[in-house]
């Protein structure tokens, strides 16, 4: 059911159970599934762009699963819009973006919902500032898009909700501050704008050694950052126990060789190929393998890119492809044995069972009982 609520001076329009009342002098077109659009008179300008005014204070609101959305206007508001724009201003209208809201350094993002307000993917600026309130979403993150690849998060506070420091801020520019529990965000221009939750990456978790310690434990596959050492302790002043060094692995894509740029919008095996890659690396992505490069797979490729210490931008170019084709294998464990002075039997089995006690790799017991000439 649509559920649009649009008042004001020159416009009042009731849209809820197929009802519809538009006096005569409305400036507005209402459609089912395009949402409800205000046209204005427009000129052109000197650089190619267009403006126009609407005239009057307008007030429209749009139910969405995570609350209501409500865009409020003051009087005389001129919006400047490209060459193409029709005079049409979108009031808010639930989409679905595809462009995933980028996350705070060390933090995971999840969108909440998205609105679309303005005229598509076009940006329409205001010489006045316009209030929009995210009900019962205060606390959570905001940014706006203009088409593929252009999310930019809201990070400046308001110092006050009011008109006064709406018009106040720069051409463009925007700010955001939570009224009682209200995410209110004051503009100067009209986006796709979502609002999203962060939460923070857990830290990746290596595993102990059992038995009172004897055996150490490494990092390994996509989040591997540099290797530890594991060396049992030292047993007797003439013995050296070998030192075994685990060295990074890259997780291989196997047989696969990615050779095409992929990003938002890309399909194909290449797509599937990718994205069973990255599931495999432990990347998240909910959809599982689609074959289709969405905000899910853009999400988990800048994550594979920041494990690797790569520019995030979220697209498959050279460097990433040449990580995932890198395929690299385990190098061989480095092992040096330092050989013991003459030992008996005794004293052999005495440094085995020492070994054996705390648990040592198996690998390691062979290796000390080599050295010391036990078979």
């Amino acid at each position: 059911m649509i559920n649009k609520v649009i008042s004001g001076s020159f416009l009042s329009v009731t849209l809820a159970l197929g009802l519809f009342v538009l006096p005569a002098s409305a400036l507005a077109s209402v459609g089912y599934g395009g949402g409800t659009t205000v046209t204005v008179a427009t000129a052109p300008n000197p650089d190619g762009s267009k403006t126009g005014t609407v005239a009057g204070a307008t007030t429209a609101t749009e139910t969405t699963p995570a609350g209501n959305v409500t865009v409020a206007t003051p009087p005389s508001l001129q919006v400047t819009g490209p060459a193409g724009w029709t005079g049409d201003i979108t009031l808010p209208t639930i989409t679905t973006t595809t462009v995933a809201p980028v996350a705070d350094s060390g933090n995971n993002a999840s969108a909440v919902s998205s609105i679309v307000v303005g005229f598509g993917d076009s940006l329409l600026t205001f010489n006045k500032g316009v209030r929009l309130v995210f009900a019962g979403q205060a606390g959570n993150s905001i940014g706006y898009s203009h088409g593929a690849g252009t999310f930019h998060q809201i990070t400046a506070v308001c110092s006050a909700d009011s008109q006064t420091v709406g018009d106040a801020l720069a051409n463009g520019a925007d700010c955001k501050i939570n009224v009682s529990g209200d995410l209110v965000i004051w503009t100067k221009h009209f986006s796709t704008f979502t609002t999203y939750s962060q939460s923070t990456i857990p830290a990746p978790v290596s595993s102990g050694g059992g038995g009172g310690g004897g055996s150490g434990s490494y990092l390994s596959g996509a989040h591997a950052t540099g290797y530890q050492t594991t060396t049992p302790a030292t047993v007797a002043t003439a013995v050296t126990i070998p030192t075994t060094t685990v060295r990074p692995q890259v997780l291989s894509a196997a047989a696969y060789n990615f050779t095409k740029l992929l990003q938002v919008g890309s399909t194909g095996a290449d797509v599937s190929a990718l994205q069973k890659f990255l599931l495999t690396a432990g990347f998240s992505i909910p959809a599982g393998t689609t074959g289709t490069f969405g905000a899910q797979t853009r999400a988990a490729v800048m994550a594979f890119q920041k494990a690797h210490s790569l520019s995030q931008v979220g697209v498959v170019g050279p460097q990433t492809r040449g990580l995932l084709n890198q395929g690299t294998n385990p190098t061989a464990p480095e092992t040096t044995t330092t050989t013991a002075s003459t030992l008996t039997a005794a004293q052999v089995q005495a440094i085995v069972g020492l070994l054996q006690s705390f648990n040592a790799d198996q690998s390691v017991v062979n290796n000390v009982k080599a050295s010391l000439g036990a078979h």
